[in-house]
């Protein structure tokens, strides 16, 4: 019976090594796997962030070569917006500032004029009076009451 035990110890024993390899080889395929998606996470990552090719060879670098120790350094270092993000907030930034800036029309042609123009260069409105002042002659939009310099009624203008 002593020896039916001690023959079955050493089984078990013979067999506790070949385990241990095999869960070292499942851990060393799993840490490979794991370090082949995050060379292939890097890439897609550091290409939609910069266009400088020395950020992309550092950060690549930095991963195949320190592939645990790269990813809280990468994640620190990275910019932290991609590419698109920025297109899309200078698009944005764009449309506001051409919202904001008022280009005047004509009334009639609705063609772009400029703001000290007397007349219509396209369709020969009349855009502003000269205030008949012999000091002044501001140029008065038609809804003005009076010449904001000297004072003078519009309706004398008219």
């Amino acid at each position: 019976m002593f020896f039916l035990q001690t023959a079955a110890l050493s089984d078990s024993q013979a067999n506790l090594p070949d385990l241990l390899i095999t869960i070292g080889y499942v851990i060393g395929l799993y840490g490979l796997i794991m370090w082949a998606v995050l060379i292939i996470w890097v890439t897609r990552d550091i290409f939609s962030r910069t266009s400088s090719i020395f950020g992309r060879l550092f950060s690549l670098g930095l991963t195949i070569f320190f592939p645990f120790f790269s990813l809280p350094v990468y994640l620190v270092l990275r910019p932290n917006d991609t590419i698109q993000d920025r297109y899309e907030r200078e698009l944005g930034r764009e449309a506001i500032l051409a919202e904001m800036k008022t280009d005047i029309s004509c009334v009639d042609c609705l063609r772009p004029i400029q703001e000290n123009w007397l007349y219509c260069p396209h369709c020969a409105k009349e855009l502003k009076k000269l205030c008949t002042s012999s000091d002044c002659k501001e140029l008065l939009h038609f809804s003005w009451s009076v010449c904001p310099t000297c004072g003078v009624s519009a309706e004398i203008i008219s």
